[in-house]
């Protein structure tokens, strides 16, 4: 999420959970859950309260990390405690804010439509990873090839990687090669079809 283009990712997600399914305006949590009927209005209101949230929740969580990892080496080295430790459960502390303040910022339309009843079932499993694939972009599994490559020329500067434990790097990245290239096979006959 660092920077506006992240942010903006994120409000459209949250965007996304409203759609249009058979005529009518329904909001499906996390895109898979069972459609919930909404007004226009209504969720035009839960977009605007989402981005008002998402800019508190991060600018929040920005500063929290700085304070907490300041006030953290501060106290350790008051206390003559390794910094780095206490320094690493503050930053940690203040993550486990930022997550629950998260989930609840974007579960907020679920726990205020729960008396509603749902127009439809929730999609299963199949349908949700077939939405999902059908929105990732041949861009993003490109990007998703140079990551690995980053990561090994980063950690080969300094260890030989064909030596001992440092094997696994090479092991780690090609299994998540083969998850890619597993999703790109998906999404190639998803397209297809």
């Amino acid at each position: 999420m660092a920077g506006t283009s992240g942010l903006d990712n994120v409000r459209r997600m949250f965007a996304d959970q409203f759609q249009v399914e058979d005529g009518r305006l329904v909001y499906r949590k996390s895109l898979k859950g069972p459609p919930i009927p909404v007004s226009e209005a209504e969720r035009d209101g839960y977009i605007a309260q989402f981005r008002r949230g998402l800019g508190r929740v991060y600018w929040s969580f920005v500063g929290g990390i700085i304070v907490a990892a300041t006030a953290g080496f501060i106290v350790s080295l008051a206390m003559r405690l390794d910094p780095y430790i206490l320094t690493e459960i503050t930053v940690l502390a203040a993550l486990a804010v930022f997550v629950l303040l998260w989930r609840r910022l974007w579960n907020a339309p679920a726990r205020e439509m729960a008396a509603r009843l749902p127009v439809g079932h929730a999609l299963d499993r199949g349908e949700t990873q077939r939405r999902m694939l059908h929105r990732m972009t041949w861009g993003q599994f490109v990007l998703g090839l140079v990551a690995p490559a980053i990561v090994l020329a980063r950690v080969g500067s300094d260890y030989d990687l064909l030596y001992g434990w440092n094997r696994l790097w090479l092991v780690g990245s090609a299994l998540y090669l083969g998850l890619l290239a597993w999703q790109a096979y998906r999404k190639w006959r998803l397209t297809r079809d």
